[in-house]
């Protein structure tokens, strides 16, 4: 097995928060003026995709902090 190199770990780190970013900053409500009644994503729904994005950007993290080519924490980006 082939252990991920650091490019790898900070390419996922950032695609997780930019998903991350988009999720917790779009309001489609407001964008589309759809009722939410007629949205496709329920709000429990949106919120469990949250909280999974902020799952997967903690265990990158994680992996990262763990991996042996880890010289520093990451970058938390906040």
């Amino acid at each position: 097995m082939r252990l991920p190199d650091k490019n790898s770990f900070r390419e996922r780190e950032r695609r997780v928060k930019a998903e991350l970013f988009m999720a917790e900053s779009s309001r489609p409500g407001d964008a589309t003026g759809v009722p939410v009644a007629d949205w496709l994503l329920s709000r429990a729904d949106a919120e469990r995709e949250l909280t999974g994005l902020r799952s997967l950007l903690g265990a990158v993290m994680a992996m990262q902090i763990d991996s042996p080519l880890s010289t520093a924490a990451p970058d938390l980006g906040e």
